[in-house]
């Protein structure tokens, strides 16, 4: 009898995902271990990260961060939708774009860009940015899009 194959059907699991489950219990990092048992990361991200295994903590590491990191924006975006004084208003793209490419004339200013993995379509502003485009002229259309 094929051990690996009776033990993926009693898991519902396939005879590839048993045989990464065995290689990751006899290589994987504990701290990863954990993180697998715990659902934290996918069988096969762990299994991936095995390939190199002096990078795996690494690996896990970064995972970790960018989880959180990405868990705190959306929390932040849930709490701090924004809206005009009068709760109606939208930021108009176009209005948004123009005050960026305004901003800087003199190339004395810098913005930290980055990459969000978030569902739709999202721009995130810092207060500071926000009240730095707001003095340089109205960021918000009052119709409704």
């Amino acid at each position: 009898m094929n051990r690996r194959r009776e033990i993926a059907r009693l898991a519902g699991a396939s005879e590839g995902t048993v045989a990464k489950v065995k290689k990751l219990l006899q290589a994987g990092r504990p701290e990863v271990l954990e993180a697998l048992r715990a659902g934290e990361i996918s069988i096969d991200c762990a299994f991936g990260w095995l390939q190199k295994p002096e990078e795996q903590l690494d690996q896990f590491r970064l995972h970790r961060t960018l989880k959180g990191i990405t868990r705190k924006i959306d929390s932040l975006i849930r709490r701090n939708v924004i809206a005009d004084s009068a709760g109606t208003g939208q930021l108009d793209i176009r209005r948004l774009g123009r005050a960026l490419a305004a901003m800087d004339t003199q190339g004395k200013s810098s913005v930290l860009i980055g990459e969000l993995r978030a569902a739709g379509k999202v721009i995130l502003l810092s207060n500071e940015l926000l009240r730095a485009l707001e003095i340089q002229g109205e960021l918000y259309s009052h119709e409704a899009h």
